[in-house]
């Protein structure tokens, strides 16, 4: 009796713990997969926007590819009739990883945070966000100084990018398409030049829950900027704009240019270079109806 009792133990254990296993793989899947978006944002490869390793050089898809991004936006229309984004971001953000990678400025979410959207009824999980220098998209041939993408990944690996072009305020420029909390309580703590990572390697904590006096990312103020999302961006498909220059990315561009303080534009470009693909030919792509604009290489 003893002996069937511990086999039938045995067997129970068994059972439980691959569940328990199976369990934890199915959590860890997330995590996997930010680390694999991480890796195809082509961070950890070797590239620049110049000489032997510049745009010219890129491998792969970034040579052939028939879906590149950026593109060049002529009037004001989306590729296609699109469902809004639905934001789901957390209003402040603690424990946020910001590194000079040498070609960008980059602010990693940490795992447990549960910022998304939602597009089409899946979720793509906020991972982290950068800056490129000029704009990478065009409005009508014409960069802004700086924008901004905030990249996203969902659990089957697609990936969604929202991009933000960003001006310096000079005073002549209205300011009704942004608000005073975008630039006060986001790039004013991304932008200070005296905290920013100036080294290529050289990071910081933002949110550190160890120091009382570090102030977290505070993407609400992003989002109240964006404010209802319906035809509020332009909506197309394709690719990251860096190698591997992976495709499918779906990428939502706000049509309006964002106006920020000089004082923190000019603390961004004193640290990073150039850092902009040019725009990529349109190529007729067949996945959604042509838009009235184009792309000019």
């Amino acid at each position: 009796m003893m002996h069937k009792i511990s086999v039938g133990f045995l067997a129970v254990l068994a059972i439980s713990l691959a569940s328990l296993a199976q369990a934890h793989e199915e959590n860890c899947l997330a995590d996997v997969i930010r680390t694999i978006q991480l890796r195809k944002r082509g961070d950890e490869g070797s590239f620049s926007y110049n000489g032997a390793t510049g745009p010219e050089e890129w491998p792969g898809l970034c040579q052939t590819g028939q879906q590149q991004s950026p593109i060049n936006i002529v009037g004001d229309s989306i590729l296609a009739p699109t469902p809004p984004l639905q934001f789901r971001w957390s209003e402040v953000v603690y424990n946020v990883t910001y590194l000079n990678t040498g070609e960008t400025l980059k602010a990693t979410l940490p795992p447990n945070d549960q910022s998304h959207v939602i597009k089409n009824g899946i979720r793509y999980d906020l991972i982290q966000f950068h800056f490129h220098n000029p704009s990478e998209h065009r409005f009508e041939g014409f960069n802004g100084a700086l924008e901004v993408h905030f990249v996203h990944a969902s659990a089957q690996g697609g990936l969604l990018v929202v991009g933000i072009l960003l001006d310096p305020n000079t005073g002549s420029k209205s300011l009704t398409r942004n608000t005073p909390s975008f630039y006060s309580e986001f790039t004013d703590l991304l932008m200070d030049p005296v905290t920013l990572p100036k080294e290529k390697g050289d990071s910081i904590v933002l949110g550190d829950l160890g120091d009382p006096e570090s102030s977290p990312v505070k993407l609400g103020a992003v989002r109240r900027m964006i404010g209802p999302t319906a035809n509020k961006f332009h909506a197309y498909t394709g690719s990251l704009t860096t190698p591997p220059c992976t495709e499918g990315v779906r990428w939502h561009v706000f049509k309006s240019i964002v106006y920020i303080p000089v004082k923190s534009l000019f603390a961004v470009q004193r640290i990073l270079p150039h850092t902009a693909r040019d725009t990529q030919p349109w190529y007729g792509r067949l996945d959604e109806p042509e838009p009235t604009f184009g792309g000019t290489k």
